[in-house]
């Protein structure tokens, strides 16, 4: 269970809860008291599962760009081209492969530049 601090949640001064006579409502029954506790306790919880959000999806994006970092570094040098002599327009395959990823970690980096540049270090990035 969380408990929100009381600054959290939004004051509702206007929602009556004094005791009323008129409109037939009990005397014992305090008139919009149940709609009170109700609209707090729905004001909470979407502060809260708000909050939730907000930090799962600033995680996931530092997650993802962690992850696509990890596989540009992984894949920078090609592992799997060693020991291949195969030549493509008079130039070896590894080193098309290096040109190749060079403009794709450009690209990823272009992105992460526009989107993402504070994330780990800029608060709400």
């Amino acid at each position: 269970m969380v408990v929100l601090p009381a600054t959290a949640v939004p004051r509702l001064d206007f929602i009556p809860s004094k005791r009323h006579r008129r409109d037939g409502y009990e005397p014992g029954f305090r008139r919009g008291i149940l709609f009170e506790i109700d609209l707090r306790i729905f004001l909470a919880t979407l502060i809260t599962v708000g909050s939730y959000v907000r930090i799962m999806i600033s995680n996931l994006g530092r997650i993802g760009w962690t992850v696509v970092f990890a596989v540009l570094i992984a894949l920078t040098i090609p592992w799997f081209l060693w020991g291949d002599g195969r030549v493509a327009y008079g130039l070896p395959v590894w080193l098309w492969w290096h040109i190749g990823w060079m403009v794709v970690v450009s690209l990823v980096f272009t992105v992460f530049a526009n989107r993402a540049w504070g994330i780990g270090i800029e608060e709400g990035a």
